[in-house]
């Protein structure tokens, strides 16, 4: 294991900090959270020991935050018809 994902760890309380402040959602910031260290973990051998793991775990963040926007929207606009 690189020097890198050894301090993985120190990054949780900002990255959930960052999910926390897009969702508004203390439960699902922390659900997504661990799934993102989970996904790192899994990933590890494919890293790059030059890549930066805070850089890698914001961008998988980002991802997971934009999945559950566009699952609310997609579930809004099927409601829509229902509604009229």
């Amino acid at each position: 294991m690189s020097a890198p994902m050894n301090n993985s760890s120190c990054y949780y309380p900002t990255l959930l900090h960052f999910i926390r402040g897009m969702l508004k959602d203390d439960h699902m910031s922390e659900d997504i959270a661990q799934n993102i260290f989970m996904k790192l973990w899994i990933h590890r051998e494919k890293l790059d020991s030059t890549q930066s793991v805070k850089n890698y775990l914001f961008v998988l963040a980002k991802h997971e935050i934009y999945n559950i926007f566009k699952a609310k929207r997609t579930t809004m606009l099927s409601l829509l018809p229902q509604l009229s």
